[in-house]
């Protein structure tokens, strides 16, 4: 473009020339420059012109250099839509840890919870299933732990197996984090679970972090206990240790044990110790009670339903 500008401007420069040469020609030759003087003004116009066209055309280069910067700034523009469109694929992603926060927060299915007896010879309470929430989150419940004093609900069990307490204690806690508590009786509604008996409870969470926590008396001891504290959910099969309450020395007699090993006399001999693992028992008056430290009795299998 800037080339053809330049050739219209170099004819009319040469059209000036030819007039001015024409005027010289018919002018007088007394004038005191001559025809000489004349041409050297033309040529003096000639050059003015043409500089004149090249600023015209240095104009124009800035004209496209600043045509670069605004495809620059377009550039920089574009540049500035895909922030805008990476901060979009931000908020995609925060909308999707709403969905899944989401998903944390609904739990559809229940599970079942079935007990076997190992012992040949040992009865069980009943275990008292518990759902809530685990130690340390909001609303946390813990009703044993290794090293703590027993509660005495769990007392109640230890010694006289006597469940419906902590099962009352459990069911008035929902509030405050329980959503689930049974006593996982076996058919004979009340009984005791008896050497290879089963019984089972089904229950549901309300939160997948939820934890289960089980009680049963291990019948033919002082106060012996065995389950789990804060167990988290999980489809599973597992097998219990055996705890000693601490609140009842061990007196391996059986007037100081409960039906049916025991006596009706049920005597009692406080300790006033701490929840600890079963140390065992040796020498007890019926043998047939008698079982090593860590024996483990109580088969528990966890099975979810969706």
């Amino acid at each position: 473009m800037f080339k053809r500008k330049k050739t219209f401007q170099t004819a009319l420069v040469a059209s000036m020339v030819a007039v001015s040469l024409g005027m010289t020609a018919c002018s007088s030759s007394d004038d005191d420059d001559g025809p000489l003087a004349v041409v050297d003004d033309i040529e003096d116009d000639i050059e003015d012109v043409v500089e004149g066209g090249e600023d015209v055309v240095e104009g124009g280069e800035d004209v496209v250099e600043g045509g670069e910067d605004v495809v620059e700034g377009g550039e920089d523009v574009v540049e500035g839509g895909e922030d805008v469109v990476e901060g979009g694929e931000d908020v995609v992603e925060g909308g999707e840890d709403v969905v899944e926060g989401g998903e944390d927060a609904v739990v559809s299915g229940s599970y079942t919870f079935t007990f076997e007896n190992l012992s040949a010879t040992q009865p069980m309470t009943p275990p008292v299933v518990i759902l809530h929430n685990a130690p340390g989150s909001e609303n946390a419940i813990q009703f044993f732990e290794v090293g703590n004093t027993a509660i005495g609900e769990v007392i109640s069990i230890a010694e006289d197996g006597v469940f419906q307490p902590l099962l009352d204690v459990a069911l008035g806690q929902i509030g405050a984090g329980t959503v689930g508590a049974a006593a996982a009786a076996p058919p004979e509604a009340g009984g005791p679970l008896t050497p290879g008996a089963t019984s089972s409870v089904t229950l549901t969470p309300s939160s997948p972090d939820q934890v289960v926590t089980i009680v049963s008396m291990v019948v033919c001891t002082n106060d012996g206990f065995t389950g789990v504290d804060s167990r988290p959910l999980a489809s599973e099969q597992f097998t219990a240790p055996i705890y000693d309450a601490g609140s009842e020395s061990n007196v391996l007699m059986l007037d100081y044990w409960v039906p049916p090993c025991g006596s009706d006399a049920n005597m009692t001999d406080a300790e006033g110790g701490l929840i600890t693992a079963h140390p065992g028992q040796s020498g007890s008056e019926d043998p047939a009670f008698d079982f090593e430290a860590g024996t483990e009795l109580l088969q528990v299998t966890v099975s979810f339903n969706p």
